[in-house]
């Protein structure tokens, strides 16, 4: 489914001349779980159908403290680890969040996660636009569940059937919903949106617990030990 588918209030002292120093605004600003992010600075005209950018499954911290986001490869099969991202805005300008850090081996066609290290500066917050990501659910789920995606919002269905990387369903996902976060219990985050199966004829979903298992797998230190943003 290839691109397809506050500020502290200064304290008046007034027994003396003191200078408070107080926090300046983050430049990337608030990321969460649901936005639409993409590899492409500068929006370029796109063909009928096609559309240029993802939707951020997680965000996160590592063992290490970094801020983290994560999605699926597949949105940045022609762009290199290393290369920065953007927050998605139809016409610009895009504001720089991050740069991919690695990939799921194979990419997109692998179990298709990707980590992105977020600027450090990144507000991060567990309420996205449509969806609340505060935790992690079962690693094998069953039964009912909904997604959130940046193209076509939430949708809700049952798991149908699934193997070690994959799960797959009726919930609908479309365009620019790939990477988007699949919840149960609410808030809890238990895979990403891939794309359609036909063969099953049902939409495919990642299973998160096999995202972090590939992470934890990879000699980079960056991503392992995440935990989710819960504020």
């Amino acid at each position: 489914m290839r691109r397809q588918y506050g500020f502290l209030a200064c304290l008046a002292v007034t027994l003396g001349a003191f200078l408070v120093n107080t926090p300046t605004a983050s430049a990337t600003g608030v990321v969460s779980n649901g936005i639409p992010w993409t590899d492409d600075l500068n929006p370029i005209p796109q063909p009928l159908g096609v559309i240029d950018f993802c939707t951020m499954g997680v965000v996160g911290t590592d063992s290490l403290g970094n801020k983290i986001g994560i999605s699926a490869a597949h949105c940045v099969d022609d762009a290199p680890d290393g290369a920065p991202v953007y927050r998605y805005s139809p016409t610009g300008p895009r504001e720089h969040l991050g740069n991919i850090a690695y990939r799921s081996p194979g990419g997109g066609t692998g179990v298709d996660w990707v980590v992105i290290r977020l600027n450090a500066d990144a507000v991060l917050t567990s309420n996205g636009p449509s969806a609340r990501v505060d935790g992690i659910g079962a690693s094998d789920p069953v039964g009912p569940h909904c997604k959130d995606g940046a193209g076509t919002g939430v949708h809700c269905g049952s798991i149908t059937s699934q193997n070690m990387t994959r799960f797959y369903s009726d919930a609908q996902s479309g365009g620019g919903d790939s990477g988007g976060p699949v919840l149960q219990n609410n808030t809890e985050i238990v895979g990403m949106v891939r794309g359609f199966d036909t063969a099953l004829f049902a939409f495919e979903y990642i299973k998160f617990a096999a995202v972090l298992d590939g992470i934890s797998a990879q000699p980079n230190p960056v991503g392992k030990g995440f935990v989710v943003t819960d504020n």
